[in-house]
Order: structure tokens, then C-alpha cells, then sequence
């Protein structure tokens, strides 16, 4: 086993428990509700949508990590997270 694949698994075992994130957004004008476990917020297009998380505006998977990450959220049940499609939000 080399140095990097041991800091790589050092780091991943350490790496707190993230929250679920509870995501609320509208589709087909209607507003839906659902949660995501982290490992499938990779998958939110973060170009193609405002995402807010507590209210915080976020623009990356690595921007999300590291808010969950903080002390404040880390024990919490779920996130909220605010998924605005830029269509909407630019009135089109």
C-alpha cells in the first residue's frame, strides 16, 4: 500500500457523517420534495440550478462537503436544500 491510497483511506474513515439533504425544488410547475444521501448529490448540476443549502448559496459538490462538514451541521438529521432551476429564477 502506498503513502497516498493510506492518507486517502485514513482520510474517508475519519471524514465525519454527513446529514441527508432534503431537497425542494419545482418541476413541471409543481413543487416536489424528496432526500438525497451525500454520495447522490454528485449528481445535482450545479450549473444548471441555484442551489441554497440553509440558505447559504452553494456552486460546487466540494462547496456542499465542506458546509455539511462544519461543526454547526454535522450532527443534524437532514440539510434543506433549495434547488431553483436558472429558468425560473430568470423568469423564462
Amino acid at each position: 500500500m502506498t503513502k497516498t491510497t493510506r492518507k486517502l483511506i485514513i482520510s474517508i474513515s475519519t471524514m465525519p457523517k454527513l446529514p441527508k439533504l432534503k431537497v425542494s425544488t419545482v418541476s413541471e410547475l409543481q413543487h416536489v420534495e424528496y432526500f438525497l444521501d451525500f454520495e447522490q448529490a454528485k449528481n445535482i448540476v450545479f450549473g444548471y440550478a441555484i442551489v441554497l443549502v440553509e440558505g447559504h448559496r452553494v456552486i460546487s459538490y466540494d462547496e456542499l462537503v465542506k458546509l455539511a462538514s462544519q461543526e454547526m451541521y454535522r450532527n443534524r438529521e437532514f440539510l434543506k436544500v433549495e434547488l431553483v432551476p436558472i429558468e425560473v429564477a430568470g423568469g423564462g
